[in-house]
């Protein structure tokens, strides 16, 4: 249930927008899963995808050094925390198929043993973005607290504009 209130904004160059002051209110049964640890295949390519893609945050382009904190990487597009109710075999196919991007597409499926799903989700070569610390779990901006649609908007929003009254679209200018 999401409920919203509506505020009009100054017209500007995007028209006549308005302010969606929303709260998301949700209920999602998580499985029973061990805890959160760093794998050491996570961790291992965690590392290889900090190089990949060059240390920028996948939405915005900044590097940790220009964050002044570590980016963090997401698992994507399978949650660690739900990858024992995936249905694989489902999965397998529509990522072979590039239905979720190159990444899971590059993956050895072939090798791929369902009792095993580790060996996908916590290889971040193939399931995983690497992301600031804003972008991963800030408020009004982050992965785990917008819906993708709003979330993924700021990857292409144009510099200057004010996402949030927590931010302003800015893109990294290192290369």
């Amino acid at each position: 249930m999401a409920t919203s209130q509506v505020t009009p904004m100054t017209p500007s160059d995007t028209g006549d927008g308005f302010q969606d002051r929303g709260q998301i209110t949700f209920s999602v049964n998580y499985p029973a899963h061990a805890p959160r640890v760093d794998s050491p295949l996570f961790i291992k390519t965690k590392k290889l995808l900090n190089t990949a893609s060059g240390g920028k945050c996948f939405i915005c382009g900044r590097t940790a050094k220009e964050t002044k904190v570590p980016h963090e990487a997401h698992h994507h597009p399978i949650m660690y925390s739900m990858m024992v109710v995936v249905d694989w075999t489902i999965f397998a196919v529509e990522a072979q198929r590039g239905d979720y991007g190159p990444g899971p597409q590059k993956f050895s499926w072939a090798n791929f043993d369902p009792k095993n799903p580790m060996t996908f989700v916590d290889d971040m070569r193939y399931n995983g973005i690497l992301l600031c610390k804003d972008h991963h779990t800030g408020p009004n901006m982050g992965v785990h607290v917008l819906p993708w649609p709003l979330f993924i908007a700021q990857k292409y929003a144009k510099a200057g504009y004010k996402f949030s009254d927590s931010e302003i679209i800015v893109h990294s200018t290192s290369t």
